[in-house]
């Protein structure tokens, strides 16, 4: 009696197929090595590559690009949306550059220069051969706008005798008179144009890139070192300097120079002595 138990299991062993212990063996097997894997993974955390970035998207070369300051830690984040910068005028003009690296181009004075037209001025009254008030000689220009964002426009005649090669110009700068009123420092804005193709002034020349709109940067009073408004009767030298413009474009030749008058602004003003700064050739 106490032996039969046992012969009834060992019976009962027999007839279990042997294929049921190898599954059971594998399933012990895999749930085993399934633990170890999950124990591992707490342990370990993963390792996740970081993307490879194009360098344009680096911060530095972005900063550089876009000519902005990237926010740091303690520096909070700047507004995106563009602002006119104000450029820093050279030290004293002329008398910054030492003797003899520069010479004067008369674009007007007491008669327009034969290689210059002001035939693509427009919206303005203008007269070559105003007598008073005159800073030097006989005449100046006296301009009258008559509508607004008026222009007068010198611009380099096809057949000129001259070229003025934009790695030589230095800068423009003439004479501006209010007249009877006073002209605020946003009523006035200068610009130089220029052209990769031609020497010359070329209407709708396409050559130079497009890198902003308006293409050339239009420079009001404010810009140009003129701090308070202008009183009536009374005559200030502009200078503009082309190295100190912001987002000036990469042109060869200068071809034109634009007097430009703000919306609404009625007065009649007038210009004289209008001169490009040229590098002094070498001897």
């Amino acid at each position: 009696m106490n032996n039969h138990p046992r012969r009834y299991t060992l019976s009962l062993l027999r007839r279990t197929p042997y294929r049921f212990f190898i599954g059971v063996i594998i399933l012990l097997l895999l749930s085993s090595c399934s633990t170890g894997r999950s124990a591992s993974t707490e342990e370990i955390p993963a390792t996740i590559p970081a993307p490879t970035l194009n360098p344009i998207f680096d911060a530095e070369r972005l900063s550089a690009h876009l000519g902005t300051d990237q926010p740091t830690a303690n520096q909070p984040a700047r507004s995106t949306e563009r602002s006119t910068p104000t450029p820093a005028p050279p030290e004293s003009g002329l008398n910054s550059l030492s003797p003899g690296v520069y010479q004067i181009v008369e674009v007007f004075d007491d008669r327009l220069n034969s290689n210059w037209s002001l035939d693509y001025s427009h919206g303005v009254e203008y007269d070559l051969k105003n007598t008073s008030p005159l800073h030097n000689g006989s005449y100046s220009i006296s301009v009258i706008p008559a509508r607004d964002f008026g222009q007068l426009f010198f611009t380099v005649k096809k057949g000129a005798q001259e070229t003025y090669y934009r790695s030589d110009v230095l800068g423009v700068r003439f004479w501006l008179n209010s007249g009877e009123g006073s002209i605020a420092t946003s009523d006035i804005g200068v610009s130089v144009e220029g052209s990769n193709r031609y020497p010359y002034w070329v209407l709708n020349d396409q050559s130079v890139e497009k890198i902003q709109d308006p293409l050339f940067p239009e420079m009001r009073l404010y810009y140009l070192d003129i701090n308070t408004d202008i009183p009536p009767n009374t005559w200030v030298q502009i200078e503009m300097w082309l190295d100190n413009l912001p987002y000036e474009p990469q042109y060869e030749y200068v071809t034109g120079i634009r007097i430009i008058t703000d919306k609404g602004f009625v007065n009649t003003i007038y210009v004289d002595q209008v001169e490009l700064v040229v590098q002094q050739e070498a001897k």
